[in-house]
């Protein structure tokens, strides 16, 4: 059989010889001018072949064979194209390898039909059909794409996801993308970092993985390179999966989030305001009553007495019974008054205190996304008694025995505030505990030592005690063990340790048998502050 035997000698040629290629004679257009005689019987096929177009018995469900042969077609400049594709003769599929070979004017066309299970090719045919069932009906989009950023091979996702438009912005059809190149096809320059990746000088080393917004679509894309033994670089996988929704999920749950914390914050300072406003309203009765009760109208009295005996007061003060006993009363109003006025100066600084304590309790609030922690040098046991005077617990009047051991406290560096808030949430809750217990001593004991770099602050009280149920939810917010508590304090102070580099841990042994909170907080001494240049 010579190169110039017809295509018709070399079918009989072929069919003589019993081989299992089949031979068509096409022209340019790829219209069939002559068959191998065998064909149709090995096809099961009683139609006419010749005057057909080859591509005419493609199967029009093997999509990806018939993108394989006109993009072969397409690039072919010499030797035998190759492909696998299915063709539909009657009513059946059948597998074939199809090799294609121009010579002159005309084609010559090898069929070869695949063989059944066994066959490599046969399994080859399997596993792209496996591959293409499994990405056609993937909820996230999956194209092929070649070295020159073709789409070689997508599923419908594939297409929704990326919206083709034209330059005009008209939207394009899927027959309209095939073949073309990707990023000439989508609109913007969300794609671009995934370009760059694919036209990388070494695309094989530079896997691209991020997210990108495409329109109104957040996208995760992962770009993956195709190696082929033998053939190296062939091109790249390109997954697109929909995020929107779970953005959309996530940015909802940061508002939330940021919508309770507000109102966590806003809670509590409200608690802790509301704890300094409770010994605010005791000093403001306090100062009511001794106003109320005062002795200052007495000096009153006196006065009007030496006005009335102006013209005789040397004897009104030495021979009337009432003058006599004047200076004694004056001596007697003077030292109350003087007693009077110090009383009103502790419970007036008491107020100031307290007062001051709310306006640090909302300035720490306002400034708190500027600044971390305002550290001073100062006296621990200032600190234990201010907090123990806002809970009124210093009052001669309280049934509540306070034992405070501090013992030689050197100065230390702390947030005044911080741990001042912890301790007058610590001292409320302990001195609601040994109210409600039944117990004939009521007892709070505050300790404060130094160890190394922690300073250990533990309130213990003989009061009602944790149960068993409650320890797990303790420091949760909103949650209380008070029928009229609201769950701030313990959850707002366990915050405000951390916060400054501490904890707050607690232990009971149940109910009624009392309870301990501990607050360790780590602070430098006063003395090694000022050795490393004072407090900071």
């Amino acid at each position: 059989m010579t190169a110039q035997s017809s295509p018709s000698a070399r079918a009989e040629a072929f069919a003589e010889q019993g081989s299992p290629l089949y031979l068509l004679g096409l022209d340019q257009s790829l219209q069939i001018l002559s068959a191998d005689r065998r064909f149709a019987q090995a096809f099961s096929f009683d139609g006419e072949l010749v005057g057909r177009r080859l591509d005419e018995l493609f199967s029009p469900s093997d999509r990806l064979g018939v993108a394989d042969f006109y993009g072969g077609l397409t690039r072919y400049q010499s030797g035998f194209l190759d492909v696998l594709v299915s063709l539909r003769l009657g009513s059946a599929d059948h597998h074939t390898r199809l090799r294609m070979r121009l010579e002159g004017q005309s084609w010559l066309a090898f069929i070869e039909p695949v063989g059944g299970p066994g066959c490599a090719v046969h399994n080859l045919l399997l596993s792209r059909e496996w591959w293409r069932t499994v990405v056609r009906d993937a909820t996230d989009g999956i194209a092929v794409v070649a070295p020159d950023t073709r789409i070689v091979e997508h599923n419908p996702r594939f297409l929704e996801l990326l919206r083709p438009r034209s330059t005009h912005g008209v939207a394009l059809s899927e027959e309209s993308i095939a073949g073309k190149p990707l990023f000439e096809r989508v609109a913007g320059s969300s794609f671009a970092p995934v370009e760059e990746a694919m036209r990388a000088a070494k695309p094989r080393s530079r896997r691209f993985s991020g997210r990108i917004v495409h329109g109104n679509l957040h996208l995760q894309v992962s770009l993956t390179p195709i190696l082929v033994p033998a053939r190296g670089f062939t091109g790249c996988s390109l997954v697109l999966r929909d995020l929107t929704a779970e953005e959309e999920v996530a940015q909802l749950r940061a508002r939330i989030a940021r919508e309770a914390g507000m109102s966590e914050v806003a809670t509590g300072v409200l608690h802790n305001v509301g704890n300094a406003l409770n010994s605010v309203n005791v000093s403001s009765q306090v100062l009511a009553e001794m106003a109320r009760a005062s002795k200052a109208q007495s000096l009153g009295k006196a006065a009007a007495m030496f006005e009335e005996h102006q013209g005789d007061l040397g004897a009104f003060l030495t021979g009337d019974p009432k003058g006599q006993r004047l200076p004694g009363f004056l001596k007697s109003l003077a030292a109350h008054l003087q007693g009077e006025r110090e009383a009103l100066l502790q419970e007036v600084s008491k107020l100031q205190q307290n007062v001051e304590h709310i306006k640090s309790i909302i300035a720490a609030q306002q400034t708190y996304s500027r600044s971390s922690l305002y550290l001073e040098t100062l006296s621990l046991r200032s600190v234990v008694d201010t907090a123990l005077a806002v809970n009124v617990l210093k009052a001669t009047r309280s049934d509540i025995r306070v034992v405070v051991e501090c013992g030689d406290f050197p100065q230390v560096e702390l947030d005044r505030h911080r741990v001042l808030q912890i301790l007058v949430n610590l001292l409320s809750n302990a001195r609601h505990a040994v109210q409600s217990a039944e117990k004939p001593v009521k007892e709070i004991r505050v300790k404060a030592e130094l160890s190394g770099n922690l300073v250990r602050v533990s309130v213990a009280d003989n009061g009602a005690g944790v149960p068993d149920e409650a320890r797990p939810r303790i420091f949760e917010h909103g949650f209380t063990t008070k029928k009229s508590g609201h769950g701030f304090g313990l959850h707002s102070s366990a915050i405000a340790a951390r916060e400054m580099g501490g904890s707050l841990t607690f232990h009971s042994d149940g109910p009624g048998q009392g309870a301990t909170f501990i607050l360790e907080v780590p602070v430098r001494c006063g003395a090694r502050a000022a050795e490393e240049g004072g407090p900071r």
